[in-house]
């Protein structure tokens, strides 16, 4: 039996991460701002003009010179006359001259040499149009310049960016009303083993439940990827290998799981070399859990082997599989929380380790407790919400160490 000739996390994620900006990263598409909903931005958006686009009021009140309301009071209330009541929505068309005002609502557009505005409340008509104003007000006060907002050429959304509802009503202010995004790609993904039964059947004796295709479909949404076909397949590499054939093709990606140890079924390197000398790129991770990862193509087509344990799988995955895609396409995720460590915990010489932990908030700290689990056993998913990550230059941390615990959501 032949050694695995383990690599890098950091060499596999830049070799997927290659192959996808070679492949896929042009290929992209412009689609209606209705239709943008959590689709991945593939250039950067720019502001069209400027936001506000005129000077604008954020109260009811009177659009004055500042300079003017300076030592008015109750007892000696500064007098002004109004020449304009403008109407929102309306450009307003007076010039102010000292000793004017011009009634304003809130969001109205202000007189173009107006510089404040003295809140309605802080006033009372006295006769025909003399306003009386009750207080003082400083320059810009209660008014919204513009461009204070945006301005005309800054960056609104960057290339990686999610489009969200925040998103989407940045691009309707600006009035942009098309949203360049990256194409989803297509995947099938396929579970192997003899020992593996669907959701809805009644387990044998020897059995356990395929989880790995459920999460991996819905793990490839993240990333915009959708699974346009998803199958349990047996330990039989002729039905392996047809069932691929039908689909490699005509989809982007192929991901297995299971099926990629050193045993005597383990048949997803046979499958990858099939399709040429230059296929199978990689067997083997310096990473534990998930050592017997596999990589390669066909074409134009990404093959992804991932461990049968779902542990393992979840692991690669988020690690070199997604992380490649969010480097290629500058996908914006979630930052690592920092927490102390509950517990002493070891690692694996040599090898990059990743541990699933639950994120505990205490008053003024979060505490990360390491989820166990014996090979087999996926209790530990039901507890964590994140993971930490010892790479393989670390001998692990001392109980009360900071470290980063990475969300295991973007």
């Amino acid at each position: 039996m032949a050694l695995l000739k383990v690599e890098s996390v950091e060499s596999a994620v830049l070799s997927l991460r290659k192959f996808i900006e070679h492949h896929f990263l042009n290929r992209t598409e412009v689609v209606p701002l209705l239709r943008s909903q959590n689709r991945i931005v593939s250039e950067t958006l720019f502001c069209v003009e400027d936001n506000p686009n005129f000077n604008r009021s954020t109260v009811d009140g009177y659009a004055i010179f500042a300079h003017e309301s300076h030592g008015a009071s109750e007892n000696l209330p500064t007098v002004l006359n109004c020449v304009e009541q403008i109407e929102m929505g309306k450009a307003a068309v007076s010039e102010l001259k000292s000793g004017e005002c011009a009634y304003v609502p809130t969001g109205g557009m202000l007189p173009k040499n107006a510089n404040a505005v003295v809140m309605i409340e802080y006033c009372d008509v006295f006769e025909g149009n003399q306003i009386l104003v009750y207080q003082s007000v400083s320059e810009h006060e209660n008014v919204v310049l513009k461009g204070e907002d945006m301005h005309q050429g800054s960056p609104l959304i960057q290339t990686g960016s999610r489009m969200g509802f925040k998103e989407m009503a940045l691009c309707a202010q600006n009035g942009i009303a098309k949203i360049p995004v990256y194409q989803n790609l297509k995947a099938l993904v396929i579970s192997t083993g003899d020992e593996l039964a669907k959701t809805e059947e009644t387990l044998a004796l020897g059995q356990v439940r395929d989880i790995n295709r459920l999460m991996l479909v819905e793990l490839l949404k993240q990333v915009n990827i959708d699974c346009v076909e998803h199958k349990l397949v047996k330990d039989d590499f002729d039905g392996l290998k047809a069932y691929v054939d039908l689909w490699v093709d005509k989809v982007d990606l192929v991901i297995l799981s299971g099926g990629s140890s050193q045993g005597t079924k383990d048949y997803t390197q046979r499958l990858f070399e099939s399709y040429g000398p230059e296929a199978l790129w990689l067997h083997g991770l310096a990473i534990k859990p998930g050592k017997p990862t596999l990589l390669g193509s066909k074409h134009e087509t990404l093959l992804i082997g991932l461990p049968g344990h779902p542990l393992s799988a979840l692991l690669v995955y988020l690690n070199v599989v997604q992380e490649a895609f969010v480097q290629a396409y500058q996908i914006k995720k979630q930052q690592p929380i920092l927490a102390k460590l509950a517990t002493n915990m070891p690692s694996a010489a040599g090898k990059d380790t990743y541990l699933l932990v639950n994120l505990e908030r205490h008053s003024d700290y979060y505490e990360a407790s390491v989820c166990h689990t014996k090979s087999g056993l996926i209790q530990a998913f039901t507890h964590a919400n994140g993971y930490i990550h010892f790479s393989k230059d670390t001998e692990g941390a001392h109980q009360g160490t900071m470290v980063e615990v990475f969300p295991l959501t973007l």
